[in-house]
Formats: structure tokens, sequence, C-alpha cells
């Protein structure tokens, strides 16, 4: 008869050889006779963890410690189990109770270590690890663990210090690697973070930590092929793990695949039906596509689940539909985003980590024609109070400034790749770096040397510095540059520069249009504008001081692009008439533009007007058309027509190059496009808004000397563009003029760095006197 620990070993056995289905199936029919077996208990709950049955594993190890509790193997297994189901608080008590048994064994103390880690008790944990190496100073996996928890408090030295030395005892310890990818990740190393990350999955490809740096250094490149597959990758891995679910959300967000980041969420969903989390971004996701009642819907749901939580309520506050239904619709959009904060303002208790929670900025405020100066103001007042981790001061600002050395003066964006903001200001930033006068730094999230040719600023001749999509790395990462003046080439584009904005990172802070609306934040003390683009009531529209610059701070080079020879058919141009061709993002475009739609069309019975599909969200271009069908004419309605979005420059200057007159649209009109259009000599038609974002069309016209493509009034807006279009003598005599004058625009970027560097100078007390202060 064989007896219990000879049952005991044999599973053992078993166990060692891989078979663990053979291990449980011995475990159970022996626990048949010897029931008050501990050791065939524990041996049971080891075999079903190998097969991830963690549930039953946690009851047949409890049922271990229940019948022999001085034993510290259990209470180790017990916990080891409880920590794979992510259930940390109770690992660490049964690792503390171990350690009550046996407190010189160093894996007990690095198991205690690791729960505390993943708990995110990061002190304790740090003590813990010390505890083992103290017991065993040759200890790899505790010395990378070790420097893994420096890194998540930010001190990055003594991170690298300890991975270093878990690398020089064992230079195949996959983790350490991978670890050691994470601190250069943070300082903004790509080169050699990619290194690592590869290192650490030549020795173990399936190191998921591995493949989630990775993935996020080849968005800090702009790889989103790569990136995407890395996440991709890091479910397949983990196919039960939310959290590696969520990770490859944010990568698709990155990406702008907003349609794979709806249908990961939906596997989220799938799995845990109750989570909050996954609800809030689902509706936060379908109001970016477009789907409004879907969004409400799945807010809804978020809202039900956790009714206490502030970031669903501020979230669900500031949704605003992406394509305006009608002028009502905006009123009421609002009036509600209003209500909803002055009622948040009011609440209790903190957003911890406002970049998790999903918060962002009031994107699409700026397209309702609308003062936001108030309603801006007042949604940061909101943040500031319910995200204390926003706000940060860097260390020298107590400090007085240093005589000794250059003013210092930084410059950050997250597009300085080929995007509309680099194209405006790349030039301006670069021009500064070579006056010699300041210390320039561009600043980024996106690696400008990895991007080559990719980016804007490919010959910055100033500092760089990369900072990682983290809030609390970046605050610190810039606030170590120790800045004078800290520029925002935007804010409102994208979440984080909206989020890092609330920090005081530099003695002076101000924005520029590259998102021309105010932020609402006290923290930025000045908004760069126009002398020509603003009106006369423009300090009533920011809560930053208004800085009217002749330059306008910025400068556009002239496109080298050379349009294509392609015809009206080859483009899908309609082959007859005149085309009015509208070519902006289809948020631009008011309800109010409509009117001016219907009645160019009717005013020129074979004239088009052509708009571009919208190129992320296909739902976009089916709410504008629904629109159209509702406020044109039906009459007139086929004649308003859709190309797909074109990404060939070439091309696009061609279509430009082949209408009549470009539409200018109210009251968030034309941008940088104004510069294609000047290349190739195709007038726009304009009608000057209240605010600055309407008002860049009529800077195009004084720059050009084309007065005459102003309309007086919206009424006498279609009549100026139909005769634009239609009177061939006046279309010649524009084209050749915007030919004559379009070096006006194509002036070069060192007005605006002298009008930037007059700032700068100004501003941090070191103008001269025959420097003008900014108006």
């Amino acid at each position: 008869m064989s007896t219990v620990s000879n049952i005991v070993a044999q599973v053992a056995a078993l166990q060692t050889s891989g078979r663990f289905m053979e291990a449980e199936r011995l475990c159970r029919s022996s626990l048949v006779q010897f029931s008050t077996s501990a050791a065939l208990w524990d041996q049971l709950g080891v075999a079903l963890m190998r097969l991830s049955g963690l549930a039953e594993s946690i009851k047949a190890f409890e049922n271990a410690v229940r019948l022999e509790a001085e034993n510290h193997i259990y209470h180790t297994n017990l916990g080891s189990a409880f920590a794979s189901a992510e259930r940390y608080d109770e690992a660490t008590v049964c690792f503390r109770r171990a350690l009550g048994l046996k407190s010189s064994v160093p894996e007990l103390h690095y198991n205690l270590a690791n729960a505390l880690k993943d708990s995110g008790k990061f002190e304790e944990a740090i003590s813990s690890y010390q505890k083992a190496l103290q017991l065993r100073s040759s200890y790899p996996a505790a010395w990378s663990n070790l420097g893994a928890t420096y890194i998540k408090l930010g001190n990055l030295d003594s991170g690298e210090h300890a991975i270093k030395r878990a690398i020089s005892l064992n230079p195949q310890l996959a983790s350490a690697y991978g670890n050691l990818a994470s601190v250069d990740l943070y300082r903004g190393n790509l080169k050699a973070c990619i290194e690592s990350c590869g290192r650490a999955l030549t020795i173990n490809p399936a190191l998921v930590d591995a493949y989630r740096t990775y993935g996020t250094a080849m968005l800090a490149s702009l790889n989103f092929p790569e990136a995407l597959a890395a996440f991709d990758k890091l479910v397949t891995l983990r196919p039960d793990d939310l959290h590696a679910r969520y990770e490859q959300a944010n990568a698709q967000i990155a990406a702008g695949d907003f349609d794979g980041v709806a249908t990961t969420l939906r596997s989220i969903l799938a799995i845990a039906p109750k989570d909050a989390k996954a609800w809030c971004m689902l509706a936060i996701t379908e109001s970016q596509r477009g789907y409004e009642a879907a969004s409400h819907e799945a807010f809804s749901h978020a809202v039900a689940l956790d009714e206490t939580s502030l970031s669903l309520r501020i979230r669900r506050a500031q949704l605003i539909p992406p394509v305006s239904e009608s002028v009502t619709q905006i009123s009421e959009v609002r009036r509600r985003i209003e209500s909803d904060f002055d009622g948040l303002h009011t609440r209790s208790g903190i957003v911890e980590d406002p970049q998790n929670e999903q918060l962002a900025p009031n994107f699409f405020l700026a397209y309702h024609a609308s003062n936001n100066r108030a309603l801006q103001i007042k949604i940061a007042n909101v943040y500031r109070k319910l995200c204390p981790a926003l706000t940060y001061v860097a260390d020298h600002l107590p400090i007085s400034r240093p005589t000794d050395r250059k003013l210092r003066v930084g410059f950050f964006s997250r597009f300085i790749y080929k995007h509309s903001v680099s194209f405006a200001y790349s030039d301006v930033v670069r021009a500064l770096a070579e006056r010699g006068d300041l210390d320039v730094l561009l600043i980024s999230t996106i690696d400008h040397e990895v991007l080559g040719d990719g980016s804007d600023f490919k010959d910055f001749k100033g500092g760089l510095a990369r900072v990682p999509m983290h809030l609390q790395y970046a605050q610190r990462a810039i606030g170590s540059l120790e800045l004078d003046v800290l520029i925002y080439l935007d804010i409102g584009m994208d979440a984080f520069s909206y989020l890092l904005a609330f920090s005081k990172l530099a003695r002076v802070q101000a924005v520029t249009g590259g998102h021309p609306d105010t932020t609402g934040i006290d923290t930025i003390d000045y908004f760069l504008s126009s002398v020509g683009g603003e009106p006369a009531d423009g300090d009533d529209h920011y809560s930053e001081k208004l800085v009217r610059m002749p330059s306008g701070g910025f400068s556009f080079a002239r496109p080298t692009t050379v349009p294509s020879a392609k015809s009206r058919g080859d483009l899908g141009l309609p082959l007859d008439g005149a085309i009015y061709l509208c070519p902006m993002m289809l948020q631009k475009l008011h309800p109010d533009f409509d009117q001016a739609v219907d009645t160019i069309l009717r005013l020129d019975a074979g004239g088009r007007v052509v708009f571009f599909e919208s190129p992320q969200h296909t739902h976009w271009t089916t709410l504008l058309k629904e629109r159209l069908d509702r406020n044109l004419n039906p009459v007139v309605r086929d004649r308003a027509v859709f190309l797909p979005w074109i990404t060939d420059r070439a091309d696009f200057l061609r279509i430009i190059e082949l209408s009549d007159v470009v539409l200018d649209p109210f009251h968030f009109g034309i941008g940088t496009t104004g510069a294609f259009t000047t290349v190739v000599a195709t007038p726009i038609v304009t009608w000057p808004g209240e605010f600055l974002r309407g008002r860049v069309g009529k800077m195009l016209c004084d720059l050009l000397d084309t007065p005459e493509c102003i309309a007086t009034s919206r009424e006498t807006y279609p009549e100026l563009a139909v005769r634009i279009a239609r009177d061939l003598d006046f279309n010649r005599l524009l084209r050749d003029r915007i030919l004559s004058n379009g070096s006006n625009l194509f002036r070069g970027p060192q007005p605006a760095a002298d009008d930037i560097a007059a700032f700068v100078l100004h501003v941090a007390g070191a103008s001269p006197s025959s420097i003008p202060q900014p108006v």
C-alpha cells in the first residue's frame, strides 16, 4: 500500500516532468483516502496553478494551510496563487505569515516585495527587496525588480544601478533587459530602449513587459504598424489580461485606429461586462466616431456601474458631437456642459491619475462660433480642483535665475512630424535656435531623430528633449531643463499637452495658435497671436494675455511638391461646371455654412461644391451628408459632392489647381492649406469671423493683396464665390496677383523668429530698450 509520502513524491515527479494533468488526477484520487494530507492539497494546488485553475488552486492551498498552518511553504504557495489572480492584498497577508514562520528565506522577502510592488506600495516593496538582498546579495531577480520599483517612483538613477547589477550577476536575465529598456524609454533614449527590448525578447520571446515597452517606443517613433503588432502580441500572450487589452486600445488611439479601439473595448466588455472604465472609454470612442446614441448608452452603463466616479462625470460632461447637427444643438450642448461643470465644481474628491482616466481637452468647442473664454476657464478650474496631480511646480522656479547663461526657451509639441502645427512653426523654431542669443530646446513625446525625413525639425540646431507619454515623468523631465520660457505650439489638440499645461514648468508659459482657441488654464500666461488676425476686441477671447505680433509667430515654407498632371476625371472631380472646393476637415463645417453652399449652387446651376470625406471617421461623412440632405434644397443637393481624402500631396495640389475657387468656411476656416492654395494661385473666398480661427482667410488675402476675395457679409459671400468662379477675367486677375505676391506669405521664418525672440527677451526681463514691448 502506498503511503502519503510516496504519493506526494510521485506527484512531485510528475510535476517536474510537466505532466500536470496526471499529477492533478493522482492528487484527487489520493485525497479520497488521505483528505487530511496538507502535502497532497498543496501538490494539487501546484498542479492546478500550472493548468490555469486559479480559483480551484486557491481552495486547495487554503486546505493545506488549514491543515498545517505552521508550514511556510503552504502560505507561500497560497500567496503566489493570490498574486496570480491579482489579489495582491491577500497575497501580501500570506507572504507575511510565511515570513513570520521563516524570516531567513530571501525568496519570501522577494515574494512579498513583488506583491507590494504590484499593489502600488512601492516604498514598502523597496524595503522588502532590500531585506532579500541583505540575505543574498547575489540575487539577480531581486536586483532587477528593485530597479523596476525605483522606476515606478521616478528614481531612474537608482533603478538603472539596480538593474545593471542584476545583469552583471545574470547576463541571461531577460526581465532585467526589459526593465533597463523602461529606464531608456523614460529618459527619452529610444534607440537604447529598442536594443534592450531586442535582447530581452531574444532570451525570452514570451516576455510580455518587453513587448509593452517596445510597443510604446514604436509609438514614440510613429511606427504604428510595429507598435500595434507589439500590443497584439501582448494580448496573444495574455488573452485574459484586461490590462494588456487596455494597452492595445491606447496604442490604437495613438495610431488613430478608432474602429480598432471600439473592437478592443468590446472584447474587454465581453470578458468583464461590469468594467466601468471600459464602458467609459467606449463612450468616448463612440463619441469621437460620431455615434452619439451609442456613446450616451455606454456612458449610462459606466455611471450605473460606478456612480461615484468623478472622471466618468467629467468626461460625460465634455461630450460634444464632432459634426454639429444644427445651431440649436450647439446651443443645447454648450448649456449642458456649463451646467454639468457648475455641478462638478461643487463636488469633493479627487481624480488620482487624470491621464489614465482619459481626461482630455475640449477640442470641439473651437468649432462652435462662440467665445469660449468663460467656459474654458470653468472647465479648467474643475480640472485644477479635482485633479491635484496636474498641479506641479518645477524645482528651479523659486530660485533666482542664473545670470551667467543665455535665456532658455523650450518649445513643446507632440506634432513635430509632417503636421499642420509643425508646418507653421518648425521653420521659426529652427531660426530661433540659429540666432545665437537664446538657448532653444525642442521638447516632444515623439523622437525627432528617429523620424528622420519624417520630421519637420530635421535640421534643428538647438537642444532636443524627448519626454515620455507619462505625465509624472514628463513634468519632472521638463522641470529639470530649468526653462525660463516654455512655449506650447498647441494646447487642446491632444490630451497630453492639455494636462501638462496645468503644471508650472517655466518662469513664463505661453501658447501659440497651433490650436486657435484659449486654454482657460491659469498656468498659461500668454497667447501668441497676430496683429492681422485678431479683431479689436480679441483680448476678451482669451484667459491668457494676448500678444499681437506683426508676423503672427508662424511661417509657411513654400511647398516644393509639384502638382500632378492628372485630369479632373483621373482625380474623381466632376467633368464639367465650376468647382467650388472646400478642402477642410469636416468638424470645421458649421451649420451656418450650409446656407452659403445652398445659395452658391442655386446661383451657379452647373457648379459643384466639393468636400473631402473624413480620413479617420467614416461616420462623420455620413453625418454631414445627412445634415446637407436636410439643409440644402433637393434641387441642388446632388451637386454637393464628396471625394475620398487625398493623402498624395501632388494630387491634392492638382485638385486645388483645377478648382475655380476655394471656399473658406464659416467660422473656423483655412489654415496651413492657405500655403497650398497660394502656390498654385487658386483664389479663395472668405468672410472674416468674430475670432482668430475664422480670420486666417482674411490674413491670407491681406498678404496677397486680394481684398476682392473678402466678403462683406454672410449674404454676399455666395455671390462673391460665384463671381470668382464664373468671371474668367476676374479669376485670372486674382491668380496673377496671387502669383506676384506669394512671396509675402512665403517670406521666410526670420520675421516670426524675431517677434518671438523679442517676446521671450521682454517677458524674461532681459529686453533691451530698443526692443518694443509686445502689444
